[in-house]
This record gives structure tokens, C-alpha cells and sequence, in this order.
């Protein structure tokens, strides 16, 4: 949440391509935003006849699980009740902390200088 405006990246966890971006204005509640996000991924990935069947997130999407039911959701939060395959999906969480630095600083999406709603979109 940088500006105003609230971005959601969706990353394959393989090979880190980008497979879906979505902005929300204002400052949302992160699991308020899982469900939007994941239509969008969905819907951009039809034609390929793949649909996310796995989230793994921080802890700030906590209880949206009966939001988003066909895909499952991962976090710190469910470590005792995760195996080991998820546990290693859990650390594949911070590989998209380099990705949004570089989808910031080298495609120019760092700042925009326009004012209001629409500069901040």
C-alpha cells in the first residue's frame, strides 16, 4: 500500500511470471481483496484452461477461506496443520518481495505524479 492505492500482484510459484495485477483504491483489508484478485487470475488464465488452485499468503489474509473455496489457502498462521510440501510453499512466500521492487523501480510504476484518485491509479 504505497500512495493510495492498494496493489495485488499474482506470481506463478515456479517460475515467478507475473499472471495477474490488480489495484483497489483506498486502503482495503487485504482478505477483502484475495477474491477479486483471484477472479482476475482465473479469468486472465482461461485460455490456457489453468486456474490457481493454491494462495499462499501472508497473515493478513486470515479467514477469507470460505471466500475463496476452491482454492486453498496457505499461511504462517496454519503451520501445525500444514505438511511438508506446504511448509516449503511458505518459504517460497518472499519471492515476491524482489518482484513488486523491480515491477516498481525498472517499469517506471514507482510513482505517479498525477493528483487525486486518478494520478494514484
Amino acid at each position: 500500500y504505497e500512495f493510495g492505492v492498494k496493489v495485488s500482484l499474482a506470481v506463478a510459484h515456479k517460475s515467478g511470471l507475473i499472471v495477474g495485477a490488480r489495484s483497489f483504491p483506498g486502503n482495503p483489508f487485504d482478505g477483502h481483496t484475495l477474491s477479486a484478485q483471484l477472479e482476475q487470475t482465473s479469468s486472465l488464465m482461461q485460455d490456457l484452461g489453468v486456474k490457481p488452485k493454491v494462495a499462499v499468503v501472508d497473515l493478513g489474509y486470515r479467514g477469507v477461506d470460505a471466500d475463496i473455496t476452491p482454492v486453498e489457502l496457505i499461511h504462517r498462521g496454519k503451520s501445525k496443520s500444514l505438511n511438508a510440501q506446504q511448509r516449503r510453499w511458505l518459504k517460497r512466500r518472499q519471492a515476491i518481495e524482489p518482484t513488486i521492487g523491480h515491477t516498481k523501480h525498472d517499469h517506471r510504476m514507482d510513482k505517479c505524479w498525477l493528483k487525486g484518485s486518478e494520478g494514484d491509479a
